[in-house]
């Protein structure tokens, strides 16, 4: 059985639309109708939506892997390594 191989792209396509909606979903219930001058919630946010990704696209990837769907494995891999950067480097601070 041959597999389509532009399913990859439309994958990755529904991965960047999902990151930012989940992240303005987050951001709506940490400030829960509430300003926020100082940034913090949108710092939590981040962190919330960072740790969710990679729990989630952690396990996608292990599925990805068993069931032998490389091109996504790899995208997901991909998509890992971007968010694991961006929360280490937020943590790190520099």
């Amino acid at each position: 059985m041959k597999r389509n191989d532009k399913s990859w792209i439309i994958h990755l396509v529904l991965r960047l639309i999902a990151i930012p909606a989940l992240f303005v979903i987050i951001y709506w219930l940490v400030l829960d109708g509430r300003g926020d001058p100082m940034g913090l919630g949108l710092v939590y946010a981040i962190l919330i939506q960072g740790a969710a990704g990679i729990l989630l696209l952690g396990i996608e990837a292990i599925v990805l892997y068993r069931k032998k769907v490389w091109s996504k494995f790899y995208c997901n891999i991909g998509m890992l390594l971007i968010a694991l950067f961006f929360i280490l480097n937020l943590l790190t601070g520099k």
